[in-house]
Parts: structure tokens; C-alpha cells; sequence
């Protein structure tokens, strides 16, 4: 009787550190796996909704005329947003995990930051020396979406 009940109670014992262990592990692999990526595809996505809402402010030609107070602030804040997102972009590749799948490499993503600056630098498109601003803008995005995984799929 006394062997039985020894028996069942290292059972449990066991069943309930095997149960703990199993929480933990999976817990730690969400934190530091599932968690990151889900923030970076998140992120992604409001990247794709930046470039795809403020699209008609960086590809339609204006002259410097056209340009009054009131719109000056609105193309900075459009800067400061695409900005923001690429420094948000650059600070993802220190919380990835080093082995994934389907997701754009450190060096791709430090790419696409750069490329979201740029479009950032050019906003708003003005005529300036026979320079096609918009064009490079377009450029820009396609190679932002490129980078990110972002084409359109069909």
C-alpha cells in the first residue's frame, strides 16, 4: 500500500514539473520568437499603410509656388511619420531572431530604412532642375516593398 501510494505521488510529482517545464519553454519561445516577429509583421503593415495613404503627397509634382505655411507642415509631418517608422524598422533587427523563414534578412531590412528615409527626404515633390523627384520617390517605394516583402500579390 505504502509502495502504491509512493509511486502515485512521483507520478504527480513528476506530471506537474514536466506541466511547469512545458509552460515555461513555450512561454520563453512566444517571448522571444513568435513575439519579435509578430511586432516586425505589425510593423510592416503600417509601413505598407504609410506608403500606400500618403502616396498622392510624394508622387504628384508641385512647384515651390503651390507650397503654402499650411501645407509645408503637413508634408513635415508626413517626413517625421516615414521617419519614425524607418527607426522603428532599423530597431527590429536587434530583437529578430537570428534563424527565420520568410522574413527579410538584417541587411535587407537596414536597406529598406535607408530607402524610407529617402522617401522621407523628398517629400514634398517639388520641380527642382530638371530633377524627377517623383520618379525617384516611386523608385523608392518599389524598393521599400521589394525589401519588406510588400509586392503585390496577384
Amino acid at each position: 500500500m505504502e509502495n502504491g501510494f509512493i509511486n502515485l505521488f512521483g507520478s504527480m510529482v513528476g506530471a506537474v514539473l514536466s506541466g511547469v517545464a512545458v509552460f515555461f519553454l513555450g512561454e520563453l519561445w512566444k517571448e522571444r520568437v513568435l513575439d519579435p516577429i509578430h511586432s516586425f509583421k505589425l510593423l510592416r503593415g503600417r509601413i505598407l499603410a504609410a506608403l500606400v495613404f500618403h502616396m498622392k503627397k510624394y508622387t504628384v509634382l508641385l512647384s515651390e509656388r503651390e507650397i503654402d505655411g499650411k501645407q509645408t507642415e503637413i508634408y513635415h509631418e508626413i517626413s517625421q511619420e516615414l521617419r519614425a517608422l524607418a527607426s522603428e524598422l532599423v530597431s527590429t533587427t536587434s530583437l529578430l531572431p537570428k534563424h527565420r523563414q520568410k522574413l527579410p534578412h538584417n541587411k535587407e531590412i537596414i536597406e529598406a530604412a535607408s530607402q524610407l528615409i529617402g522617401l522621407s527626404n523628398n517629400i514634398p515633390c517639388v520641380v527642382r532642375d530638371d530633377e524627377n523627384m517623383c520618379r525617384e520617390n516611386r523608385e523608392h517605394e518599389e524598393e521599400i516593398r521589394k525589401l519588406l516583402g510588400l509586392q503585390n500579390k496577384k
